[in-house]
């Protein structure tokens, strides 16, 4: 019996584009800024799967932007860090918190989660948050808005 080999491979991140959030207007899952959606429409690039975060600046972005892609999931697992503040949950959510350890086994998940994608696309992009991408990638200098990194999976 064959045991499959799961492969190595490159996935990108893209970081949002600036919400109202980044500009000091708080409020639930705040839309993108003028500035935010021109830092979008710079971005580009072809993709056999995008994977955007279930929060509106992440999928404006993508609207914004002018990736290509052949399919599109929106996954919970990849959001941004529950950690209290509005702009982190959705309208209609209850402000419920998350521990740095629920953070990190939500990161191990969407690591495994990514790593059952790898073999069925040659190009994966990620569109999250700055806090999930730091716990992620392990890069705390700071990720700035429609910042692409490309991370070894």
């Amino acid at each position: 019996m064959l045991n499959k080999v799961i492969m190595s491979k490159k996935v990108h991140f893209l970081r949002h584009g600036q919400s109202f959030f980044n500009i000091g207007i708080d409020g639930p899952d705040p839309e993108l800024t003028d500035d935010g959606k021109r830092q979008a429409s710079t971005v580009s690039g072809e993709y056999d799967l995008v994977i955007v975060s279930g929060l509106r600046r992440t999928m404006q972005t993508l609207e914004h932007s002018q990736i290509k892609y052949r399919e599109r999931i929106m996954c919970e697992l990849c959001r941004e860090y529950r950690a209290g503040s509005s702009c982190d949950y959705k309208h209609d959510e209850v402000g419920v918190t998350e521990t740095p350890e629920e953070l990190y086994k939500r990161v191990s998940d969407f690591r495994n989660y990514l790593k059952h994608l790898v073999n069925g696309y040659s190009r994966i992009l990620v569109i999250s948050h700055a806090v999930f991408m730091q716990v992620f990638l392990q890069k705390y200098d700071g990720i700035g808005n429609c910042q692409l990194i490309q991370a070894e999976i």
